[in-house]
């Protein structure tokens, strides 16, 4: 398996992973993957931190690291964000993984 930077020529099979992904996803809303490209548009997105994973050729999981700030008593701190089940989520393409790792994913 080789994990390496996303890059523009992976965006569309990115937004088909997503969207079988969480077809069987216990919570979502079914625009999921619209929202990786709306990450992708804003000013935190960190191309450095949006990952894919391929096997023989064939994209099978992405995850992607967003720039958020927390406020907190006045004062605003930058972080990194991986947000679970709302907004980011590692995809894994749950045919080409045993049962049990797929389930334990999504």
């Amino acid at each position: 398996m080789i994990i390496r930077q996303e890059k523009p020529s992976d965006f569309q099979n990115i937004y088909d992973l997503v969207k079988v992904a969480f077809q069987t996803a216990k919570v979502a809303n079914g625009n999921e993957q619209d929202h990786v490209n709306k990450l992708r548009a804003s000013g935190g997105y960190i191309p450095d931190l949006a990952l894919v994973a391929e096997e023989d050729s064939k994209l099978v999981g992405h995850i992607m690291l967003t720039k958020t700030y927390i406020t907190t008593g006045g004062s605003k701190f930058e972080a990194l964000c991986w947000r679970l089940f709302l907004w980011l989520y590692p995809i894994v393409n749950v045919e080409l993984v045993p049962n049990w790792l797929g389930k334990v994913l999504n």
